[in-house]
C-alpha cells in the first residue's frame, strides 16, 4: 500500500532528478555549469546519444510518478495560492535534507571509506546544524498551512 510519505518521495525525488537532468542538458549543450562557471561542452555526435538517454531516465521517472502518484499535479493547480506554495516548499526541503544526509560520516564511510575520527565529529555536528534549520523550516511550513487552516 502506497502511503502518502511514499508518494511525496517519488515526487521529490522526480523533482531534483529533473531538475539534475535540465543541469546536465546545460553543461553538455553549453558548458555552463550550475554554478556559474564554464566548462567545455560535451562533443557530438556523444552529446545527442547521452541526452537520449538522460531523456529516458526523465521519462521512465514521470512514468514511476504517474503511476504510484497519479494526482500529484492536479494537488497543485488544485490548490491553488499558498497551498500550492507549501507543497512544493516541503518537498524541496525534505529533498534537500534527504541530499545532506548523504554527507552524514556514516553514510560517507560506508561508500567512500572511514574519515578521521576528529573530521568525521566535525562533519557530524555540522551536518546536524544544517538538518536543524532545515527541520526548523518544515516547521514553519507546517505551522503557516496549519494557520491557514484553523
Amino acid at each position: 500500500m502506497m502511503l502518502e510519505q511514499h508518494e511525496s518521495h517519488i515526487v521529490s525525488t522526480y523533482t531534483t532528478a529533473l531538475q539534475h537532468l535540465v543541469e546536465i542538458r546545460q553543461v553538455v549543450t553549453t558548458g555552463e555549469t550550475p554554478a556559474g562557471g564554464r566548462v567545455a561542452p560535451w562533443p557530438e555526435p556523444e552529446r545527442e546519444r547521452l541526452l537520449a538517454s538522460a531523456d529516458a531516465a526523465a521519462a521512465g521517472l514521470e512514468a514511476i510518478v504517474r503511476s504510484f502518484a497519479p494526482h500529484w499535479e492536479d494537488m497543485g493547480r488544485r490548490t491553488g495560492g499558498l497551498a500550492a506554495t507549501r507543497m512544493w516548499v516541503s518537498i524541496l526541503l525534505r529533498t534537500v535534507e534527504e541530499l545532506v544526509e548523504e554527507i552524514r560520516p556514516a553514510r560517507m564511510s560506508r561508500r567512500y571509506g572511514a574519515l578521521g575520527a576528529a573530521d568525521a565529529q566535525r562533519l557530524e555536528r555540522q551536518v546536524e546544524g544544517v538538518i536543524s534549520s532545515l527541520r526548523s523550516a518544515m516547521r514553519m511550513v507546517s505551522e503557516q498551512g496549519d494557520e491557514s487552516r484553523g
